[in-house]
């Protein structure tokens, strides 16, 4: 399905997305080989998911031992609605994770995975899902009818969270972060300027790497590449 906005506020700013194919090393398990089997049938939310991580104006994350901005990773920026739809879910108990170098939080509950959420439904049994949000920021309630771009949220860090800070998105066929099969989706347009080598590199603190002929990237329809660097117009 095509999606007309952003899933997180970006104005004037960036932001790389982690997908799916993301080494388990920084996103626990990694979303495909994410199986959760509920009621006895087995299946990937997450399957065609992307973390966001809000660059600061440097461009780079901080350095896993640097002081964490009350900004770090996003935190605390708006999430917005996609389209149009009905609030399908919501929870706003789980508190956010202390900060701490990635990969350093505690083990969690695997019913608590996705920490803080809102899955809203956008028709035709397709389910925008949102995870990790802040705790006490959601702004919506089941049943809430929402319109594009309004606020659902913020940024947190709730949850199975192994990169810090960041906006978990997926589009399923449930309004259950768990018990729902992962579904394709493309965003209308948005405008990729580079992309880091490495997830590796991203946490280490390292630059992204421009495109090779350092300007601006329009794409429509479509999703952004692994570790891309991305802006929404």
């Amino acid at each position: 399905m095509s999606l007309s906005a952003a899933p997180h506020g970006q104005a004037g700013g960036i932001a790389t997305a982690i997908r799916a194919e993301a080494p388990a090393r920084f996103v626990a398990r990694g979303h495909r080989t994410a199986f959760y089997t509920v009621d006895g049938r087995a299946r990937i939310p997450a399957r065609f998911a992307i973390d966001w991580v809000r660059l600061p104006a440097s461009g780079v994350m901080e350095r896993s031992q640097a002081p964490r901005p009350a900004d770090w990773n996003g935190y605390g920026a708006e999430v917005l609605a996609v389209g149009d739809g009905i609030v399908a879910a919501a929870l706003d108990d789980i508190a956010d994770n202390a900060p701490a170098p990635a990969g350093a939080a505690a083990p969690i509950k695997i019913e608590n995975e996705s920490g803080n959420y809102v899955a809203l439904d956008l028709g035709h049994e397709r389910f925008a899902v949102y995870e990790h949000l802040q705790h006490g920021s959601i702004a919506v309630k089941a049943g809430d009818r929402v319109t594009r771009g309004q606020v659902v949220g913020r940024l947190g860090n709730s949850g199975s969270s192994s990169i810090g800070p960041h906006l978990h998105f997926h589009v399923s066929d449930a309004s259950s972060p768990v018990a729902a099969e992962g579904r394709p989706f493309v965003f209308e347009r948005f405008e990729q300027l580079g992309a880091f080598p490495s997830i590796d590199a991203l946490v280490a603190g390292d630059s992204w790497l421009p495109h090779a002929y350092r300007g601006v990237n329009p794409r429509k329809l479509e999703r952004p590449g692994p570790n891309a660097v991305v802006q929404f117009p």
